[in-house]
């Protein structure tokens, strides 16, 4: 498993005007220069931007008025040349941002929808708690067997039924008077 510092942090222009020159004016507005966690301030070209905004679902538009751009903050977490997490929004929580940092490091990290959005759970986590129960969407996981076993069942019973003999008191009684 990798170490939670062991990481390097790549901040990617999608203005086509930024240069290298704009990006390290970047790094040192941000006080990062000369910081001891790996930084990387680059651009690239239109077209791999676009690549790799459309992968992520990251968007950006043009707002003459303002003579910005719109756009969502956009944490990605990549671990071994795989996207694990994303974080989207100007409102990322410590313990959103410790998540990110720690699933990126390899480290297993518990999710769980949020209320009302997901029809079938079989989970229910409490994040005030902490605590997991089963929730009634686990039922559904156990339908499968329990329908599988009942026809197994009902089969084997029928044709344990057909191999005996005729055992009916009619026939044990006609048995016996004929014996």
């Amino acid at each position: 498993m990798a170490r939670r510092d062991a990481h390097a942090r790549l901040v990617i222009s999608f203005d086509p005007r930024d240069t290298p020159s704009d990006m390290a004016m970047l790094a040192h507005h941000m006080e990062v220069v000369d910081d001891s966690v790996d930084w990387t301030f680059a651009v690239a070209e239109p077209a791999d931007v676009r690549r790799l905004a459309r992968a992520v679902g990251f968007w950006w538009k043009w707002d003459e008025r303002l003579q910005q751009f719109d756009h969502p903050a956009l944490l990605a977490a990549v671990r071994e040349g795989r996207l694990v997490r994303l974080l989207v929004g100007g409102s990322i929580t410590v313990a959103r941002l410790d998540e990110l940092v720690r699933e990126m490091a390899g480290e297993f990290v518990r999710s769980y929808p949020l209320p009302g959005r997901v029809l079938f759970r079989c989970v229910q986590y409490n994040a005030a708690t902490g605590q997991t129960s089963l929730d009634w969407g686990f039922a559904i996981l156990l339908l499968p067997p329990i329908v599988t076993g009942g026809a197994t069942w009902a089969l084997f019973a029928a044709g344990a039924r057909a191999r005996r003999p005729n055992c009916s008191p009619l026939a044990a009684r006609d048995n016996v008077a004929s014996g």
